[in-house]
């Protein structure tokens, strides 16, 4: 039995809206178009099993990343997303037990020098990432006299990259993984600037909605379904979160 505070807090509009990054390649944060007017990837499937326990209606709203959804936090126009965690956005979500465990590095064009992630941090060097991201601020930690060129969508970034505006593009591995095949010779950077986890974002102060969708993910784990909707998408070397492990 769903109780009446989980369904008010988490369907105040009498339906699920789920905000997901719509990006040119998959991952456990992007969805991409599905070319009928609709979107695939682990946010989608997740949000459709979340939206059959509830018993309601799903609407997906489309943002170009992470950043852009977590710009829209306060303003009560989504009830879930899908995003990696770190303190800034804690500051204006809630966030659920993790469902994957990330990792950021950096893609690289055919002939660059870099080897590293260490080695990016250098004044001669661009870097592209999206925008109000976690891994953008962390890769500039990581790398602060690199340049950092902000983009507003994925799609844009590997644009920039596809014209030599950078000399790598920072974002998840296994959007990099993707994104490989689409700029012909280019590499991913072995190791991680930065180490976070993939989790289900809600408005704030919503203890019983997010206490429901945190026994939600421990049961998408425990039935396999994050794993194959990970391997629906091709992210067979993407990690599911183990169980109750907080996102961070």
């Amino acid at each position: 039995m769903i109780s009446d505070a989980v369904r008010a807090q988490l369907t105040p509009m009498g339906k699920l809206r789920a905000a997901i990054a719509v990006g040119p390649v998959p991952s456990a944060v992007f969805s991409i178009e599905d070319g009928d007017g609709g979107f695939r990837g682990v946010p989608v499937i997740l949000a459709r099993n979340l939206a059959a326990v509830l018993g309601v209606g799903l609407t997906f709203l489309p943002f170009d990343s992470s950043g852009a959804i977590q710009s829209t936090a306060i303003k009560n126009r989504w009830d879930i997303s899908f995003m990696p965690a770190d303190d800034d956005r804690r500051k204006l979500v809630d966030f659920s037990h993790a469902y994957h465990v990330a990792q950021s590095t950096y893609l690289v064009p055919e002939g660059s020098a870099l080897s590293t992630v260490a080695s990016a941090d250098a004044p001669d060097i661009r870097i592209v990432g999206l925008l109000n991201t976690a891994t953008f601020r962390a890769s500039q930690l990581n790398a602060p006299r690199a340049v950092h060129i902000a983009a507003a969508s994925a799609i844009e970034a590997v644009e920039m990259m596809r014209r030599g505006e950078g000399e790598a593009l920072a974002l998840g591995r296994d959007a990099l993984l993707g994104i490989r095949r689409r700029l012909p010779g280019s590499r991913v950077i072995d190791g991680a600037f930065f180490n976070s986890t993939t989790a289900i974002a809600v408005q704030k102060g919503l203890p019983e909605g997010l206490a429901f969708i945190n026994t939600f993910i421990e049961g998408e784990k425990r039935n396999g379904n994050i794993r194959r909707a990970l391997d629906e998408m091709g992210l067979d070397e993407a990690l599911v979160a183990p169980a109750h492990v907080e996102a961070s």
